[in-house]
């Protein structure tokens, strides 16, 4: 991402600014955070398999809208609300199919 970012950054003749502490802070602060979201998704596939994270993958997506309309007074239009709605029923599904998974994998006489 990073190249793609510089690569667009140098083809649009962008000048560079220094950033101060704060800023930069906050740089180094999300790039951690996005580590540690990415080392922790990996985990889970591992732990959960990925069709499972497949479907809970767009709830990343679907908060980060539920967290702009909360704290940014962000609208949602009629449509919005009904992908978010999808959204939600693939996330029971995954829980679901989860669930049945690891009941499977628990009852007598089932080898992994």
């Amino acid at each position: 991402m990073a190249v793609i970012v510089f690569g667009w950054w140098w083809l649009a003749d962008c000048t560079w600014h220094e950033l101060s502490t704060p800023n930069w802070t906050i740089v180094w602060s999300l790039a951690i955070a996005t580590f540690l979201a990415r080392i922790g998704m990996f985990a889970s596939i591992k732990r959960i398999g990925g069709g499972e994270i497949g479907l809970l993958a767009p709830l990343e997506t679907f908060m980060t809208v539920i967290w702009s309309v909360s704290f940014l007074s962000e609208q949602l239009s009629l449509q919005q609300w009904l992908g978010g709605s999808l959204i939600l029923m693939s996330a029971l599904l995954a829980f679901q199919r989860l669930g049945k998974v690891r009941l499977e994998q628990t009852q007598p006489g089932m080898e992994n």
